[in-house]
């Protein structure tokens, strides 16, 4: 399956999946060594990079390091509110994720901000 899913020439998609396999496995350590593995490929301006850093936020926060985590999604939402329209449905799913985040911290009042 590995070789599957990380070879060839459309490797960006196939490391995000691999990334998404293991984390709803609960292996978020190789979770987050595949989106960091792609952040390191991905250029600066390619559209999968909010994405990915988005998910390699919640694989450092379901670690157990939620400040990692809310870092790195407060990036990935920062790049999602420059390159996507007002009102975008993604962009909800960055605020909720840190939202529960905050929670997870239970600091209720960010949460709710």
């Amino acid at each position: 399956m590995r070789n599957e899913l990380c070879g060839g020439a459309n490797e960006t998609p196939n490391l995000i999946h691999l990334g998404n396999v293991l984390y709803d496995m609960g292996q978020f350590e190789k979770a987050e060594k595949y989106f960091r593995r792609l952040l390191n490929k991905l250029p600066n301006e390619h559209p999968d990079k909010a994405n990915c850093i988005h998910k390699l936020g919640l694989a450092v926060n379901a670690q157990g390091d939620h400040q990692g985590g809310l870092e790195l999604l407060h990036k990935g939402l920062q790049i999602r509110l420059e390159t996507l329209p007002p009102g975008d449905e993604i962009l909800g799913n960055s605020y909720n994720s840190i939202g529960l985040v905050y929670e997870d911290k239970y600091d209720y009042q960010s949460a709710v901000e």
